[in-house]
């Protein structure tokens, strides 16, 4: 039992070094820069229209979040689309190799 006692900090502290240190990794990866850069790269494939984005938090748990979001008709101010939010959920291992692939993608609106 006294093992035990002597094993679990250890094992407390590991994980918990292995939570930061994922946190800071995909902080570092998903920087804000990157993820514009990304989002803007989708847009310019769809000739007729450019993106906004707005205020873009990135968390290990909830994912990418992009808050006021819109999507504007290129030669005018209209928008073809506007939402609040929109989160994007990804998966964490494929991070490792450079890669994000995304599992789930959520459009947040209060509505007008």
């Amino acid at each position: 039992m006294k093992k035990a006692y002597t094993i679990l900090p250890f094992i407390a502290a590991v994980l918990i070094v292995t939570v930061v240190g994922f946190t800071l990794f995909v902080k570092s990866y998903l920087t804000d820069e990157r993820i514009r850069t990304l989002v803007a790269e989708s847009c310019r494939k769809v000739p007729t229209q450019k993106g906004l984005l707005g205020a873009i938090s990135v968390s290990i748990f909830s994912g990418i979040s992009v808050k006021d979001f819109a999507i504007l008709e290129k030669d005018s101010d209209q928008a073809f689309l506007n939402a609040d939010a929109f989160v994007l959920k990804y998966q964490f291992l494929p991070l490792l190799s450079k890669r994000l692939i995304i599992d789930e993608f959520a459009v947040e609106s209060r509505g007008s």
